[in-house]
């Protein structure tokens, strides 16, 4: 069940085993294809590997599900604030610098 996948992807995350996180969500989307929640925790994996545009990319993907998810729009938010900061545009690729302290929680569902 996509639950078992999501939360399972949560801790993994926690304890930095991204890629296993990852696996675990992408499994979850697998079973759940139009659950947002499960683009935006992808849409965490991306950012805390530092990979701004995956992590856009896969916020966009939760916003055409539901473009009223608050939590997408203020992490989409976010990033696009410290990429600014860094004088970076959308398609910049990787970046490489410190996460931010104000990070945006996993979403369970």
């Amino acid at each position: 069940n996509k639950h078992i996948f999501n939360e399972f992807g949560i801790e993994l995350r926690k304890v930095r085993m991204i890629d296993e996180a990852l696996a675990n969500y992408l499994k979850a989307i697998t079973i759940s294809p139009a659950d947002e929640h499960l683009h935006f925790n992808v849409a965490r994996i991306h950012y805390d590997r530092k990979d701004w545009d995956k992590a856009l990319e896969w916020l966009q993907k939760a916003l055409e599900i539901n473009p009223l998810f608050r939590d997408a729009r203020q992490f989409e938010a976010l990033i696009l604030k410290e990429m600014k900061e860094l004088h970076l545009t959308p398609g910049a690729s990787k970046v490489e610098h410190a996460a931010a302290p104000e990070e945006p929680a996993d979403t369970p569902r």
